[in-house]
């Protein structure tokens, strides 16, 4: 290939400075080599003695690039759906937090009328309970039984979850 590109330079050269010098040549050589060896690392051409052949371009790094998108995709919604439930767990921190300040409120003013004695107020969250959430539209059953030791709770088939409290707040 060096030989071919030399002795076309060569030809144009002819007409006006004469043929190319033996250091010009050796450059050319080189860079054509350099070339070559760099299309042969980015695996566009084979080289087998002194026959070339031309493979074309890669479609490895298109395959490449729709693998990362889809990737990237998947990582996006694996980020969202951990976002939301994220949120979700910190509405239950704020809610029970609430539901905390809520009982030593109670607590105080229950204290405050009863001069000081320290019974806990009927209206407060005594632990252990359980927080059941489901959609705002689901109709739920809750059944207890008159010692207040079972309680049946029927959602009609709805999505729900329990959350429980077991220890002290």
């Amino acid at each position: 290939v060096a030989d071919e590109i030399i002795e076309e330079f060569a030809a144009t050269q002819s007409n006006t400075a004469g043929s190319l010098d033996e250091f010009h040549e050796k450059n050319v050589r080189r860079r054509v080599y350099d070339a070559l060896n760099v299309l042969m690392a980015m695996d566009i051409i084979t080289r087998e003695k002194k026959e070339i052949r031309w493979k074309g371009l890669s479609t490895t790094q298109t395959k490449d690039l729709e693998e990362l998108k889809a990737a990237h995709v998947q990582l996006m919604t694996s980020i969202s759906r951990k976002t939301a439930y994220l949120k979700d767990l910190e509405e239950q921190i704020a809610g029970l937090r609430n539901i905390i300040k809520r009982n030593q409120r109670m607590l105080k003013s229950s204290s405050n009328n009863n001069n000081n004695n320290n019974t806990a107020p009927k209206e407060g969250f005594t632990l252990p309970f359980i927080l059941v959430q489901t959609s705002p539209h689901a109709t739920v059953e809750i059944e207890i039984s008159e010692d207040m030791q079972l309680v049946h709770l029927d959602f009609n088939r709805q999505v729900y979850f329990i959350f429980t409290m077991e220890k002290h707040i």
